[in-house]
């Protein structure tokens, strides 16, 4: 965006009010009646660009494997970008995923290790419990993003062990 939300020009309230729903063809349509004076073709590219960009960032998850990010931006973006062009590519993604078999169970280690992640650990039990439910899931899916994202949450488990020492 060109500016924050709160410094948008009083006739923008709509684009304003669109932007924070993530409803972006409502945002584009509000931003298409602002005159150039007001920012109006300057919010529409900026709105594209948003577009655009959570577009991207979903097909990039979706080729690197990355099943639960591009399972859960295809899910919001479907409701987002509803109206629009670029709706098609939400529904794609989900189908890919939903068509893909390895999917099903990279979602539920990917699922796991974020929950994993987000547990408080205090014991050292505790603590080596998580890191050996990582490592497990690394072995059972080599190669995978899931075994990537398992490798990356043991070292983070690790440095937080060690600044609780």
């Amino acid at each position: 965006m060109p500016k924050p939300l709160f410094d948008f020009p009083a006739g923008a309230s709509g684009v304003r009010t669109a932007l924070a729903k993530h409803n972006y063809a409502a945002a584009l349509e509000e931003a298409a009646k602002l005159p150039d004076a007001q920012g109006g073709a300057d919010l529409k590219r900026a709105i594209q660009g948003m577009i655009d960009g959570r577009v991207s960032m979903m097909k990039s998850a979706m080729k690197e494997g990355d099943f639960l990010t591009a399972l859960e931006a295809a899910t919001a973006l479907k409701k987002e970008l509803a109206g629009l062009p670029a709706a098609p590519e939400a529904e794609k993604a989900l189908d890919e995923v939903k068509a893909n078999k390895e999917a099903e169970p990279e979602i539920a280690a990917q699922k796991k290790i974020r929950a994993i992640l987000e547990q408080k650990l205090g014991k050292r039990v505790e603590y080596e419990k998580a890191v050996s439910e990582l490592k497990k899931i690394a072995s059972d899916l080599k190669s995978s993003y899931a075994a990537k994202e398992a490798s990356e949450a043991t070292a983070t488990i690790a440095k937080r062990r060690e600044a609780a020492r």
